[in-house]
């Protein structure tokens, strides 16, 4: 089992890693440390000033909005990697291992049955 909870850790560790590149360090912005903008953080700004805003849609917000989304596609790509592939398969060797039920992982039927 320690071999299993290690596959487990990698796989949250990755997890992380795209989150931080979604969202950013949230240790840096509590400590106030300067960091480039994230997708999140992006499209975040653009709906706050377009909220209440009876203008147009800026060009500056159209260029965010295309940097947010051609820097999405990479964490989006990873993180359906890390589904597809490494979930997956971890999936597979819990239920070989009879580990016990983990909510969103289906049950398997009992054998014979």
């Amino acid at each position: 089992m320690p071999a299993l909870m290690d596959e487990i850790s990698g796989i949250e560790d990755q997890i992380q890693a795209a989150r931080t590149l979604l969202y950013g360090d949230n240790i840096k912005s509590k400590l106030d440390i300067g960091a480039p903008p994230t997708p999140s953080g992006r499209m975040g700004w653009i709906s706050y000033e377009q909220k209440h805003s009876t203008s147009n849609i800026t060009d500056t917000h159209r260029s965010s909005f295309a940097i947010a989304k051609e820097e999405f596609k990479p964490i989006l790509k990873a993180l359906n990697d890390l589904a597809v592939n490494e979930v997956m398969a971890l999936e597979k060797k819990l239920e070989d291992a009879d580990a016990p039920y983990t909510p969103g992982r289906a049950i398997r039927m009992m054998k014979g049955y």
